[in-house]
């Protein structure tokens, strides 16, 4: 999961009594370094994050992160939403970097 993640979504899996792990994130999105060592320390089952308007962080995954996850989509099953924010003025996506 995210660092910083979803209260909902943090809530809503600990019903299962899952044995979280975060994945800090940049200015581009989730540390792909980061979660490559996650992975070689032992097997993970599990990853959720939110590349549009990330919440709480409001930030937007660059392309290459997302790249980056899909490469490791072979090795872990990702789950992502694909909610899109709109701004109430306009209908384009609000972009906004990662912390």
């Amino acid at each position: 999961m995210e660092r910083p993640g979803y209260l909902g979504a943090i809530e809503a899996f600990s019903l299962y009594e899952p044995e979280f792990a975060a994945v800090p994130l940049d200015s581009e999105g989730p540390d792909l370094a980061a979660f490559k060592a996650m992975q070689k320390a032992g097997p993970v089952k599990f990853f959720y994050g939110i590349p549009n308007s990330q919440n709480p962080s409001g930030c937007t995954y660059s392309q290459d992160r997302r790249k980056g996850n899909s490469q490791n989509a072979s090795k872990v099953p990702i789950r992502s939403s694909t909610r899109t924010t709109r701004s109430a003025s306009s209908s384009s996506t609000i972009n906004r970097a990662c912390p």
